[in-house]
């Protein structure tokens, strides 16, 4: 792991980093159609699932960072109006459906490492099987 020490609070920061992940998801995303072939076996198309899984985690989690940042500096300026009541009410729902795409990109996620497992285990026994 790097020493670099990045500040979640700052929306410009999270935004470069969200920008970052979602190329690397459209990578992997290319990569998994690229396997879709008579030579790929389940256990590359499954490694490629989880690897997109996870940079999917990672960008739910900048998502929920981004939507906090951006409450907090909103809340910076807001004047303590019932519209800006209104609209911090809006954000915090914001906050709280990109935590719950956290949970889903998760669940993603387990399921993608446990057919990867499963995948893996197939193709151990078919070489010991040989």
């Amino acid at each position: 792991m790097s020493d670099y020490k990045v500040d979640l609070n700052d929306q410009s920061s999270v935004h470069l980093m969200q920008i970052a992940v979602q190329e690397k998801i459209s990578s992997l995303t290319r990569e998994y159609w690229e396997l879709h072939g008579p030579d790929a076996t389940a256990y590359q198309i499954d490694r490629v699932t989880v690897q997109r899984a996870q940079y999917r985690v990672m960008s739910a989690q900048l998502n929920v960072s981004y939507e906090t940042a951006k409450h907090k500096a909103w809340n910076e300026l807001s004047d303590g109006s019932a519209l800006d009541k209104a609209n911090a009410a809006v954000r915090r729902a914001q906050i709280v459906a990109a935590k719950v795409a956290v949970d889903e990109e998760k669940g993603t996620l387990f399921h993608a490492e446990v057919q990867l497992a499963e995948s893996r285990k197939a193709e151990s026994d078919a070489r010991n099987a040989a």
